[in-house]
C-alpha cells in the first residue's frame, strides 16, 4: 500500500501536478489501471495521427498525441453507472514507419483523480469498458493492415 501511495506521488511530481498539495489528505488513484494496443496500417505516420487526433478531438504534436477524455466528475457523480464515453482516461498514441507500414502504439491509464476510498473491483471492470471503446474507436480510424 506505502509503495503504491509512493509511485502515485511520484508521478504527480514528474507531471508537475500541482493539485496535489491542496487534496493531500484524499488519495489520488490517477493511473491505477492501464491498458496498450499495438497494430500495424498502411498508411503514413503523418497521416496516421492526424487521423487519429481528429477521431479524438486532440491536437498531434510532434509524432505522438496525449490526450486526455472523459470526466473525473461524471465519475465520481455516476460511479459505475458512468458512460463508456465518460470513463475518464488518458491516453498516448505514437506512429513509427517501419517500412511495412505505419505501427501505431497506444497506452491509457484511468485519470479518476482522488477518492476518498479506492474502488477497485468496480473500477477496473468500468475502465477496462473505457479502454476497450477507446482501442475499438482508435482501431476503426486507422484500421489494422
Amino acid at each position: 500500500m506505502e509503495k503504491a501511495r509512493a509511485q502515485r506521488e511520484e508521478r504527480h511530481i514528474a507531471s508537475g501536478d500541482r493539485r496535489r498539495r491542496y487534496c493531500s489528505a484524499v488519495p489520488d488513484f490517477t493511473g491505477s489501471y492501464s491498458a496498450s494496443d499495438r497494430w500495424i496500417t498502411e498508411a503514413a505516420p503523418a497521416t496516421v495521427l492526424s487521423t487519429l487526433a481528429t477521431a479524438l478531438g486532440a491536437i498531434a504534436d510532434q509524432g505522438s498525441i496525449e490526450a486526455s477524455l472523459g470526466s473525473p466528475l461524471a465519475m465520481r457523480v455516476w460511479g459505475f453507472l458512468t458512460p463508456t464515453k465518460k470513463v475518464p482516461i488518458r491516453v498516448k498514441i505514437t506512429a513509427t514507419d517501419t517500412g511495412a507500414g505505419t505501427e501505431i502504439n497506444a497506452h491509457a491509464i484511468s485519470n479518476q483523480n482522488w477518492y476518498a476510498v479506492s474502488v477497485s473491483p468496480l473500477a477496473q471492470r468500468i475502465y477496462n469498458r473505457g479502454f476497450q471503446a477507446l482501442f475499438a474507436k482508435l482501431r476503426r480510424a486507422a484500421p489494422p493492415a
